[in-house]
């Protein structure tokens, strides 16, 4: 049998997972990401690489890593890995002899949770990784994944939420640490939510407590608000049939229970919502769709 590989680079660990052809995992490998410099991030990814080769020689490899990478030059940056424009590919292959090819974390993830049984139906898929940060993937027709002009299509938490919603809520105006005031990613993201809990009451929490301790409700309703603000962006301009929702926080089932009803009337008349459900692939979701990436285009080219 033919296995292929993917490996998830985040920014505290690199978890490399070999899967069958039918993308069932078979082995596994985590180590943590040396985060001091470029030379020493690129020994990890090679020792994870090699790992896998043992595992199944010259089966087709991909990697997904947090960043922006360029479509035409290949080039990556990143805020938390030390990547400032490297040509990350070109530099594997020619340290580890072949091409793995590479993609966004959150596209592998849009990638990964289009290719289950229950969105295999749906051509037009976004992936809304809801974390430490606020990010996007799409994917049409279970394998075609979009990028964007300049690979930052994703970067959907660095839109600013809307004036109106600010204004109803008193909702404090963060500087975002891409260097603009007011995104997305300030409120909605892990560390916005208990930084919002904290402007309205004064309390330091965590996000687990917020979510459990039923106090926070009236908060947690105005998150939703917010999120659903940044739902009906994204149906308006790319007009999914379906929003897969992921990370720690996306992936609580109360999150699809609560902001498809506050989304409806954000959206234009005539419109229906788009199916709003939970990832299916959990953690192994960026390994499994750059491995889902790397063999549809080993596929194409043979």
């Amino acid at each position: 049998m033919k296995f292929c590989a993917g490996i998830d680079l985040g920014g505290t660990k690199i978890e490399a997972r070999l899967f069958d052809q039918s993308f069932n995992e078979q082995n596994r490998r985590r180590i943590e990401t040396p985060v001091t410099s470029y030379a020493l991030l690129l020994e990890g990814i090679l020792e994870q690489l090699n790992w896998i080769e043992k595992q199944a020689p010259s089966g087709p490899i991909g990697l997904a890593s947090a960043g922006i990478i360029n479509p035409t030059t290949r080039q990556i940056f990143a805020s938390n890995l030390p990547f400032d424009q490297q040509h990350l590919e070109s530099d594997i292959e020619q340290k580890f002899g072949r091409f793995v090819p590479l993609l966004n974390d959150s596209n592998a993830f849009a990638q990964s949770e289009a290719n289950f049984k229950d969105t295999q139906q749906f051509n037009n898929i976004v992936g809304l990784i809801i974390g430490t940060g606020v990010a996007a993937g799409q994917v049409f027709s279970q394998e075609i994944v979009i990028e964007g002009a300049n690979g930052q299509w994703g970067e959907i938490g660095h839109i600013p939420f809307p004036a109106s919603t600010a204004y109803k809520y008193d909702l404090p105006i963060i500087d975002c640490g891409c260097g603009q005031p007011g995104c997305f990613e300030t409120l909605l993201a892990g560390p916005g939510l208990v930084k919002l809990v904290k402007h309205k009451t004064g309390t330091e929490t965590t996000t687990y407590e917020i979510f459990s301790d039923q106090k926070y409700a009236p908060l947690l309703d105005i998150w939703f608000e917010i999120l659903s603000d940044l739902l009906a962006i994204i149906a308006k301009t790319n007009d999914p049939e379906v929003i897969v929702f992921g990370g720690g926080l996306g992936a609580l089932p109360i999150v699809t229970e609560k902001v498809g009803s506050l989304l409806k009337p954000k959206l234009l008349p005539g419109a229906t919502v788009p199916k709003l459900v939970t990832a299916q692939g959990g953690d192994a979701s960026g390994a499994r769709g750059a491995a889902i990436y790397a063999l549809n285009r080993e596929r194409r080219n043979s």
